[in-house]
């Protein structure tokens, strides 16, 4: 997992973002929104030496949001090349967690990327702490493409809860996790927790994180 992991790597480092690791880095300034998928892919691009003003002819820009609650978002992008010069040309994938709220949260993933093009791939396998105007990356990946097309496919189910009064260190997310928490991670395929945790208690609410 090399390569992916040094694009969240180079996510932390190039694009502001907190990688997933602890502790967590503080929040930005107020007033500044954390960037999104695609706005961290586009800046990773250019510093890899790829100028703004190519990027709509060499690159073609997809993916999904999800709301989790509390102004959470689960943010998936994938940057895919447009122009395939040789069989080493490779696209990108990424998944983050945008804080959007004022609400600090603990967010565990479970996560995978499948598909003929997918080369290499990263997922965060611990939780990890967003704090309110940051964004966390959860998976990062590459996408390889010899024809011009490419198959991928991300899945990633996610758990979300409060975080303790005052954490700055993810470490801290155990503090307050939910009780079926063990239960959910191992349990097979990509529910999310809050749908999980519904079935379990016959349907009672649960936390947000689906």
């Amino acid at each position: 997992m090399g390569w992916a992991l040094g694009l969240l790597a180079m996510i932390s480092a190039e694009a502001a973002q907190a990688a997933p690791a602890r502790p967590a880095v503080p929040a930005p300034q107020a007033g500044t929104a954390p960037p999104t998928a695609e706005e961290t892919l586009q800046n990773v691009l250019v510093t890899r030496g790829m100028a703004r003003s190519d990027m709509a002819q060499l690159v073609d820009f997809t993916g999904r949001q999800l709301d989790l609650g509390w102004g959470l978002i689960l943010d998936q992008a994938f940057a895919v090349p447009l122009v395939v010069f040789s069989e080493k040309d490779t696209g990108l994938a990424l998944a983050l967690v945008r804080n959007t709220g004022s609400i600090a949260a603990c967010v565990r993933v479970k996560g995978d990327m499948r598909g003929e093009s997918v080369f290499e791939e990263a997922v965060t396998a611990e939780d990890v702490l967003v704090l309110p105007g940051n964004a966390v990356s959860v998976i990062g990946g590459g996408i390889r493409t010899t024809t011009g097309e490419w198959d991928v496919n991300m899945d990633a189910g996610v758990a979300v809860w409060q975080a303790p009064a005052g954490a700055t260190d993810a470490a801290l997310c155990q503090q307050s996790a939910p009780p079926l928490l063990k239960a959910w991670l191992a349990e097979p395929g990509f529910e999310h927790f809050a749908d999980f945790a519904k079935k379990r208690m016959g349907g009672a609410g649960a936390a947000p994180g689906g």
